[in-house]
């Protein structure tokens, strides 16, 4: 059986507008380029770090929608399954369009499991909040931020305020201190839900893990996976390999999440972030849960190419194998 996948990657904008009551706002030319080239890989054969099984196809959520017909031409859909980049409402209705049931959580359950603030309290960085009113954000924005360790590009200290919905370097704002501009953007990000406030820390290795909640909450889980090593000259020299004990942390912290998520009521794919930060002694120090998102991820068919779902069969045969 094919694969029709739909690479929905606005679906954190889509679920923010729904939580709000409102439309969801149309994407920005920078957050379109970013989402266009993360398309392009994701379209790709697994072998190469895309999604794509050999006889699969995407469908382009930007040049189709609700009852635009053609879509699968040539194809019976009874011979296709689909599968999206996260099945929120808008997708389910797209490929609804064309003949394709599209199988996920309710929204809400989708809300609440890729919210900031669900997992906030995880494994948090030093004097990481959560603000739900101006008045917070602003005390949290005012407290003299964490020192940095000078191997980036700056040194200066500063917030990192996130909205509770966003993805891929989206959604936030570096504060060095309050002023109008902070404001104006904490109460717009407010309207949406709380903002997460995090200091600004000089990031070593990215790591990741990935795995898949089926529908009676059974977990599988891929392996540690480091997707971008140090870099620059002023990092450590330190390897990016994790040590057994790392590995052991950021696999305990995917299993907590996936135990998690399975008890919101979630069920499908989800990928769980990870860090190594120098701080400003210059110790090298492991966070994780650093992200957490219920739904495929740029690395997912490196992470755990063994949990995408399979082109003989359907997405929920998978989940329940």
């Amino acid at each position: 059986m094919r694969i029709a996948w739909l690479l929905n990657l606005d679906a954190e904008a889509e679920l923010a507008a729904h939580r709000a009551g409102r439309a969801t706002n149309s994407t920005g030319g920078s957050a379109r380029r970013r989402q266009a080239a993360a398309r392009a890989t994701l379209a790709r054969a697994v072998g190469e770090g895309g999604l794509l099984g050999p006889r699969d196809r995407t469908l382009d959520p930007e040049t189709f929608g609700p009852g635009t017909g053609g879509a699968l031409a040539g194809l019976n859909p009874s011979e296709v399954a689909a599968a999206a980049w996260m099945p929120t409402p808008l997708a389910r209705s797209i490929l609804g369009s064309v003949g394709l049931e599209l199988d996920g959580p309710p929204a809400g359950v989708l809300i609440e499991a890729n919210a900031r603030e669900t997992f906030a309290a995880l494994d948090p960085l030093p004097d990481a909040t959560v603000a739900r009113s101006p008045a917070e954000l602003r005390a949290a924005v005012e407290r003299a931020p964490v020192p940095r360790s000078g191997i980036g590009a700056s040194d200066r200290a500063a917030w990192v305020l996130r909205r509770s919905l966003c993805c891929a370097g989206g959604g936030r704002l570096i504060a060095e201190r309050w002023g109008p501009e902070v404001a104006a953007w904490g109460e717009a990000a407010l309207a949406d839900g709380p903002v997460e406030v995090q200091p600004l820390v000089d990031i070593v290795d990215e790591y990741s893990i990935h795995g898949w909640v089926g529908r009676e909450g059974e977990l599988r889980l891929g392996l540690p996976l480091c997707w971008r090593p140090a870099r620059g000259t002023k990092a450590p020299a330190e390897g990016a390999a994790l040590s057994d004990v790392e590995a052991a942390k950021v696999t305990a912290a995917g299993r907590e999440v996936g135990i998690a998520l399975g008890g919101l009521g979630y069920f499908g794919p989800f990928g769980v972030d990870a860090f190594r930060w120098q701080s400003a002694d210059g110790a090298l120090r492991l966070q994780v849960g650093t992200d957490v998102n219920a739904r495929m991820t740029l690395h997912f068919s490196r992470g755990a190419p063994e949990l995408l779902p399979a082109a003989s069969a359907h997405q929920e045969h998978l989940a329940e194998g």
